[in-house]
């Protein structure tokens, strides 16, 4: 059985985030993976050194008639980003380096620009940016900053036009 439309688009955001990282176009190696998210703002399994992209279809798809037998899906994907807080991100007060978390939101925002400025899905092709849905950004989760984890997130908008068979 074939994935449906919203788990391949998110699985197609992974194969471009990671094709990024191997050609060095991001500031920082990690390896995005697939996921449905039920980990995601669980930090048990991090240890200091892992940075963690976490890519998932939402759980809120639009899918609407767009023209006679063609329906228009709006899926967006979830792009996360995980990390505990390393020492070397303290500061002598032992508080947390801005720099260190500044570091983490220009590759949430990174990763953005790579799909905002047009960038197609290889696997994809018959999906696009949606510039009708407004991507969805929280720089950083406050709360858990405050426990030494950086949290942040993005939701990617894409439509993609289906003939139904």
């Amino acid at each position: 059985m074939a994935d449906c439309i919203p788990i391949r688009i998110a699985k197609a955001v992974a194969v471009e985030i990671n094709s990024a990282v191997t050609a060095a176009t991001l500031s920082q190696q990690f390896t995005a993976v697939f996921s449905f998210g039920s980990e995601i703002t669980e930090f048990k399994s991090l240890n200091e050194d892992t940075l963690t992209v976490d890519v998932c279809p939402t759980s809120d798809q639009q899918v609407g008639l767009y023209a006679q037998t063609v329906y228009k899906h709006r899926v967006r994907v979830a792009v996360g980003i995980r990390r505990r807080i390393e020492p070397i991100d303290r500061t002598e007060r032992g508080t947390i380096d801005s720099d260190a978390i500044t570091s983490y939101v220009n590759l949430l925002y990174e990763i953005f620009n790579m799909f905002a400025a047009g960038r197609d899905l290889t696997t994809e092709p018959d999906a696009a940016w949606n510039p009708e849905q407004d991507p969805i950004v929280k720089l950083y989760d406050p709360d858990k900053l405050k426990d030494g984890l950086y949290f942040g997130w993005i939701h990617l908008p894409f439509v993609f036009h289906e003939r139904p068979t």
